[in-house]
């Protein structure tokens, strides 16, 4: 495996589905064919075994072996919204701190150029960085694969 943001994600994905998250199958079959990689050889098969799984009938629908995005009761749009700030919310908070600003100011004020209260701000910043800590990301490590997911998405929109 090589730092590459790819790979990094790719191996994130292996490793939640080793851990038994069945939503690692989809995303990362998703970033393969949408950055036009290879499908690593885990993923083929974890795909290939849960449609096997569906055409005999193992299973009663695909959230059975694909997983199931959301919990029941969460709500859908505040769950996008959340989704699409984190990585720039985090990375914009990480660059006025490595300048010199208090890390608590930057709550109020960075969470304020996004629409979020200071507590808002602080639990989706703490959220997308102990994500990204458990598994075992240091933090320049996450900025590098928070701005490349950035920049990924910008490419996808234009």
């Amino acid at each position: 495996m090589t730092d590459h943001p790819h790979d990094l994600i790719l191996e994130k994905g292996r490793k939640r589905f080793e851990a038994g998250d069945k939503s690692a199958i989809p995303y990362s079959l998703n970033h393969c064919l949408t950055n036009n990689l290879p499908v690593p050889p885990w993923l083929s098969t974890a795909f290939a075994r849960a449609c096997s799984k569906i055409d005999q009938y193992e299973v009663e629908s695909w959230d059975d072996v694909l997983g199931r995005r959301r919990e029941k009761g969460q709500q859908l749009k505040a769950r996008r919204r959340e989704k699409k700030i984190a990585g720039p919310l985090f990375l914009k908070i990480r660059e006025r701190h490595k300048a010199g600003a208090a890390i608590d100011t930057l709550f109020d004020e960075v969470g304020a150029e996004f629409g979020l209260s200071h507590g808002t701000a602080r639990g989706l910043y703490y959220r997308t960085k102990d994500h990204w800590e458990a598994q075992g990301y240091s933090l320049d490590k996450i900025e590098e694969i928070l701005a490349f997911i950035e920049h990924v998405g910008r490419r996808r929109r234009d």
